[in-house]
C-alpha cells in the first residue's frame, strides 16, 4: 500500500469514525458465535466493550442489551439470516450509570462460503426521539384523560356550528348522549332566541377567526336559569384556513347567584389559579405541603391557623421537629422523611397535639411532589380533624362490647328457658300422640287431638320467641317440605274452636278450588302466621264470624310457582286510620288500652310481616273503627309434586248425584258448604230458616243426607232433626250436626254423626260416605275408632336410651314399643351411657344432652374414644336446645344427628328405619 492509499485510508477512518452513530459488520456463525469484525469506535457507546474486543467475541455485546427485547432481536436476526432479508430492530442498553439508552439498527445480510452470515448494518442512538414520543403519548393520555374527566363542559364544531364531539360533563348537562348531540347545532339544543344567539357568536367567532372569551346564559332541561363561563377559539388546518372551533364551558351558576356578579378574569390562566388558591384557602381541612428535607413551604389558612401562627412566614422552613413536641415530632419527620425517600401515597391516622397542648387526632393523606421529570421534590399533605369521630368510634366499640355482652346474656337465657320448658312438653305431647294411637270414641280423639296440637302450638310460641331472636340477627331459616295447605289451615283452626265457641262465634275458612292442595314450603310458618291472625281476630271480636279465605293470585306453570293470598276477616270492633299506622311493630298494639283489656306483646304481627316477606310476599289491613277488619297476606311458594299415596278410600261409590239439605243461619257457612258440596259433584240445597225446611221436605223426595246446623235462632238443630224424624210418611235420613261448641248434644235416633266446626272437609266427606253405605269392614272400624297399629319391627335394633327424666323415659319406652322395638335399655345419665356401651353392643343411642353427673356431649366423646367407630352404635341427639351453637357442640361431641324436643312417633320412626335400611345395606 502506497503511502497516499496509506493516507487516505486513515483520512476515511477518521471521517467515519466522526459520523452520527456507528457502522459496523456483525458475523454470525451456524454454531452460533458471533463477533463484529468492523466497528466504528462509536459502538463503544452502545456496548461499554471496544472494538477489538468485539471483534472476536459479540457477546459482550449480547450481554449489554436489555433481557426484556433481547429474545425480539435474536429471533428477528434469525429470520434476515435464513431469508436474507434486511434485519432492522430497536433495541435497550443500560449503562454503567444505570441509565437506560434506545438504539435503531438497519442491516443487510450477505451469506459467505463458510455458511456464516455478514450484516453490514448503521445504528444510531434515538434515546432523545424515544423519550420525546413517550412524553408525546403521556401528554396525549392526558388531554384524553382530561377529556373525559373534567367537569368542565369540552366540545368541537365544524365551520357550520354541527357538533363534531363533546366530553361526558357537556353530555350530563345537556342530559342527552354523545350519539344525539354530534351532527347536531345549537339551534336544535336550546330554545330559538338561544340558540340563535349561540348561533350566530360561533360564526362570527369563525370568519374574524379570533378566541372569544363570554359568560352565557342557557336555560336547563328543566326551565331552569343557568350561568356558563365559556371559552371558544378557532381550529385551523395547516394552510391556515379556519375549520371549526373549539369550545370549554364551565357551569358558574352557584358563584353567579352566591356572589351575585362574578369578575372577569385578566386570563384563563389567572382566573384558574386564583380559584385554586381561593379553594386551598378556604378548605376546613389542613392543607400544606413541604420541601424534600420535609421542611414548611406553604400551607392554607387551616393549617396556619392549627399550628399557633398568625401568617404562613413563621412556618416556612420550619420542620415537624419544631411543629411539635419532642417525641411526636420525630416521629412525624421521620415517617415524612421515609415517604419522600420511597415516594408512597400514605393515608394515616395520626396523634397531634393542638397549640393548647390538648391531644388531637388527624386523618392525613401524604402524596410525593414531584417535578416534570418524576423526581421527588417534596411532599404534600391533607389533613382533617376526627378526634370527634375517633372518641364516637371508642363510643361505640364500648357500645358493641355491651350489646355483644347483652346478646350471649339473652341466648343463654333463651336456651336455658327452651330446655325447661321442652323437658316437659315432650311428655305431654309424647303421650298424647301415643293415647291418639289407641282406641278412642270420636269426641275422645278429637279432644286428644287438641290435646296435642295445643301442645305444639306451645313449641311455635316458644319457637317464635327464639325465631325473634334470630330475626333480630338476621339468621332466620324457612324449611322446604311438602305439605298440605287445607292440613295446614285445619291444625291451625283446632286451637280456636273452643275459645270461639266461648264467645258464640262462627268459626270458617273456605279455599278456593283452584287453589294448589300441596305445596313445598315452610308449614310451621305458615301456620304460625295464620294463627297469630285468627287469634287477634277472635280476642277483638265479641260477636258474629271470624273467617278465612284462600284464593290463588297467580300461578306460573314454568317455574312451578304459585302466589297465594290469604285473607282473614272479622266482625269486631275495626281500627282506626291512626293505629293502623302503629301495627307490624315489635312490641307495639294498636292502642295502648288494647293491651290492658286484650293481653299480648304486640310481637306476632310483626314476625307475621318478616314471615311473609321470607316467603315472597307482603301482609297489610282494611278496617274501620266498629266495622271488622281484613288481615291480607299473599306468599309465594313452590307447588309440590301430587302426593303419590292413595288416599284412603272407604267404598268405590261416592257423592256424584246426592242430594244433600244443608240449614244454617250463618250465611258465609251456607256459602262455604254450599261450594265444597258442589266440588264433590253433590247437589246442595241450602236454608237459613228452619221452619222453611219442614214445609219444604213434604214437597220434595228426600234427601240422601241432611247437614243441621246446631245453634240457630227459634229452633236448633236437634229440635229441628226430631222434627223431621216425626215427619208421618218421610223416610229416614241421615242427619249430621254441626256445632261450633263442645257442649253436649242431645242424642236422637235421628242424629247419626257430629262434627265440629269448623269442617274438616276430608272428615266431612268421609262420614258422608260412611252414612251413604252402611257396610262395616275393618278399614271403616278403624277410620271411625282411630285405631292404628304398628306391625313388630321383623329386624329390630339394639337400641341404649340415656333420659334422666322418668316422665321422658316412659314417653320413649311407649313410643318405641309402639314401634315395636322390644330390647331396650335405659340409663339415667352420662356415666351410665358409657358403662352400657363397654359392656354390650348397641346399633343406636337415643343420648340426651343434659344429664346430670356426665352429660350427653361428654358420654358420646368417650365412647368414641372407646369405640373408635363414628357410626355404630349411631348416636341420636334429644335435644331441648335449638340454639345453632348448640347444634354445633352436638356434632363435634360425635353424635350422628339430633332430634328435638318434643319427640314425636312419627320422627322417631323415620330415623329408626333409617338406620335399619342402612345395616341391612352394609
Amino acid at each position: 500500500m502506497t503511502k497516499t492509499k496509506f493516507l487516505r485510508k486513515k483520512q476515511l477512518l477518521k471521517l467515519v469514525d466522526r459520523l452520527p452513530g456507528t457502522i459496523y459488520q456483525y458475523r454470525e456463525w451456524p454454531d452460533g458465535r458471533s463477533c463484529f469484525p468492523y466497528s466504528t469506535r462509536a459502538i463503544e457507546a452502545i456496548f461499554f466493550t471496544s472494538p477489538r474486543v468485539l471483534s472476536k467475541d459479540a457477546s459482550f455485546a449480547w450481554e449489554k442489551i436489555e433481557p426484556d427485547c433481547r429474545q425480539t432481536i435474536r429471533e428477528t436476526l434469525e429470520h434476515s439470516a435464513k431469508h436474507l432479508k434486511e434485519f432492522e430492530a430497536t433495541f435497550q442498553t443500560r449503562s454503567p450509570q444505570d441509565r437506560l439508552h434506545w438504539f435503531h439498527t438497519h442491516a443487510i445480510p450477505e451469506r459467505l462460503r463458510d455458511g456464516s452470515t455478514l450484516w453490514h448494518g448503521y445504528m444510531e442512538d434515538i434515546t432523545a426521539e424515544h423519550k420525546a414520543e413517550e412524553a408525546a403519548k403521556q401528554k396525549a393520555a392526558m388531554l384524553e384523560f382530561i377529556f373525559e374527566n373534567l367537569p368542565d363542559q369540552i366540545y368541537y364544531m365544524d365551520r357550520q356550528s354541527r357538533i363534531l364531539d363533546v366530553n361526558p360533563a357537556c353530555c350530563k348537562h345537556h342530559a342527552r348522549s354523545a350519539r344525539e348531540m354530534i351532527g347536531k347545532t345549537d339551534l336544535d339544543l336550546y330554545p330559538s332566541e338561544i340558540g340563535r344567539n349561540l348561533y350566530e357568536e360561533e360564526q362570527a367567532l369563525m370568519s374574524r377567526g379570533k378566541l372569544l372569551r363570554e359568560r352565557e346564559k342557557h336555560v336547563g332541561e328543566n326551565g331552569e336559569t343557568l350561568f356558563l363561563e365559556s371559552v371558544k377559539y378557532p381550529l385551523r388546518d395547516p394552510s391556515g384556513e379556519v375549520i371549526g372551533l373549539a369550545g370549554i364551558s364551565r357551569d358558574i351558576t352557584r358563584q353567579v347567584h352566591d356572589e351575585k356578579a362574578i369578575l372577569d378574569a385578566k386570563t384563563e390562566a389567572e382566573k384558574n389559579a386564583a380559584l385554586i388558591q381561593a379553594i386551598f384557602e378556604s378548605l376546613p381541612d389542613h392543607v400544606y405541603y413541604k420541601d424534600a428535607q420535609a421542611r414548611v413551604l406553604g400551607g392554607n389558612q387551616a393549617w396556619i391557623k392549627a399550628r399557633g401562627a398568625k401568617s404562613i412566614e413563621e412556618l416556612i422552613g420550619k420542620t415537624d421537629l419544631e411543629l411539635h413536641p419532642a417525641p411526636l415530632g420525630q416521629q412525624l419527620y421521620e415517617n415524612e422523611l421515609y415517604q419522600i425517600k420511597t415516594g408512597e401515597t400514605t393515608r394515616v391516622r395520626e396523634r397531634h397535639m393542638d397549640p393548647d397542648g390538648k391531644v388531637i387526632y388527624m386523618e392525613s393523606i401524604k402524596s410525593p411532589l414531584k417535578d416534570h421529570d418524576g423526581t421527588i421534590i417534596g411532599l404534600v399533605g391533607i389533613s382533617r380533624d376526627i378526634t370527634k369521630q375517633v372518641n364516637n368510634e371508642r363510643q361505640l366499640i364500648i357500645a358493641q362490647q355491651e350489646a355483644e355482652e347483652a346478646n350471649k346474656a339473652k341466648s343463654s337465657f333463651l336456651a336455658m328457658m327452651s330446655h325447661e320448658i321442652r323437658t316437659p312438653m315432650n311428655g305431654v305431647i309424647g303421650a298424647s300422640s301415643l293415647l291418639l294411637g289407641t282406641g278412642l270414641s270420636d269426641q275422645q280423639e278429637e279432644l286428644v287431638h287438641t290435646i296435642q296440637v295445643s301442645g305444639e302450638n306451645l313449641m311455635t310460641i316458644i319457637n317464635d320467641i327464639l325465631d325473634y331472636s334470630k330475626i333480630e340477627a338476621g339468621k332466620i331459616e324457612l324449611e322446604a317440605v311438602s305439605f298440605s295447605l287445607r292440613e295446614c289451615i285445619e291444625n291451625a283452626f283446632d286451637l280456636f274452636v273452643q275459645p270461639a265457641a266461648r264467645k258464640n262465634l262462627e268459626l270458617l275458612y273456605c279455599v278456593d278450588p283452584d287453589v294448589p292442595q300441596r305445596l313445598t314450603g315452610d308449614p310451621t310458618r305458615l301456620r304460625q302466621i295464620i294463627v297469630n291472625l285468627i287469634g287477634n281476630a277472635i280476642k277483638f271480636t265479641e260477636k258474629g264470624e271470624v273467617d278465612l279465605h284462600v284464593h290463588t293470585l297467580t300461578i306460573n306453570e314454568n317455574k312451578n310457582l304459585c302466589q297465594l293470598q290469604f285473607s282473614v276477616r272479622d266482625t269486631g270492633i275495626g281500627i282506626s286510620k291512626d293505629a293502623q299506622k302503629k301495627l307490624f311493630r315489635s312490641f307495639t298494639q294498636a292502642d295502648a288500652s288494647s293491651t290492658r283489656k286484650y293481653g299480648g306483646t304486640g310481637l306476632g304481627l310483626a314476625i307475621s310481616r318478616r314471615l311473609t316477606e321470607l316467603m315472597g310476599g307482603k301482609i297489610w289491613i282494611e278496617s274501620a273503627e266498629q266495622q271488622g277488619s281484613t288481615f291480607h297476606f299473599t306468599i309465594e311458594l313452590p307447588i309440590a309434586q301430587a302426593d303419590q299415596k292413595p288416599r284412603a278410600r272407604i267404598h268405590a261409590q261416592n257423592l256424584h248425584g246426592k242430594r244433600i239439605l244443608i240449614v244454617d243461619d250463618n250465611e258465609t257457612n251456607r256459602s262455604i258448604l254450599r261450594a265444597q258440596i258442589e266440588q264433590w259433584g253433590a247437589q246442595p240445597q241450602t236454608f237459613a230458616y228452619p221452619e222453611q225446611v219442614l214445609s219444604h221436605l213434604k214437597q220434595v223426595a228426600p234427601y240422601d243426607i241432611i247437614l243441621l246446623d246446631y245453634q240457630m235462632p227459634i229452633m236448633n238443630g236437634t229440635t229441628l232433626a226430631k222434627a223431621i224424624y216425626d215427619l208421618p210418611d218421610y223416610p229416614p235420613v241421615p242427619i249430621i250436626i254441626l256445632s261450633s261448641s263442645y257442649e253436649n248434644i242431645p242424642a236422637h235416633p235421628s242424629i247419626q254423626a257430629r262434627m265440629a266446626k269448623p269442617i274438616r272437609v276430608d272428615k266431612l266427606h268421609r262420614q258422608m260416605l260412611l252414612l251413604l253405605d252402611k257396610r262395616s269392614d275393618t278399614e271403616e272400624e278403624s277410620l271411625l275408632t282411630g285405631t292404628h297399629i304398628r306391625p313388630k319391627k321383623t329386624n329390630p335394633l339394639h337400641i341404649l336410651v340415656a333420659e334422666d327424666n322418668p316422665i321422658n323415659q316412659r314417653v320413649i319406652k311407649m313410643m318405641l314399643q309402639r314401634l315395636g322395638y322390644e330390647n331396650t335399655v335405659f340409663v339415667e345419665n352420662g356415666q351410665e351411657a358409657v358403662a352400657a356401651v363397654l359392656d354390650a353392643d348397641y346399633d343406636v343411642i337415643l343420648m340426651d344432652v343434659q344429664m346430670p353427673q356426665m352429660s350427653g356431649l361428654e358420654a358420646t366423646q368417650a365412647i368414641r374414644k372407646y369405640t373408635e367407630n363414628e357410626t355404630k352404635p349411631w348416636v341420636i341427639a334429644l335435644t331441648a336446645g335449638v340454639m345453632e351453637d348448640e347444634r354445633k357442640k352436638i356434632i363435634l361431641a360425635g353424635m350422628n344427628e339430633l332430634l328435638a324436643k318434643p319427640l314425636g312417633v312419627d320422627q322417631l320412626e323415620e330415623k329408626l328405619d333409617a338406620i335399619c335400611s342402612r345395616i341391612k345395606n352394609d
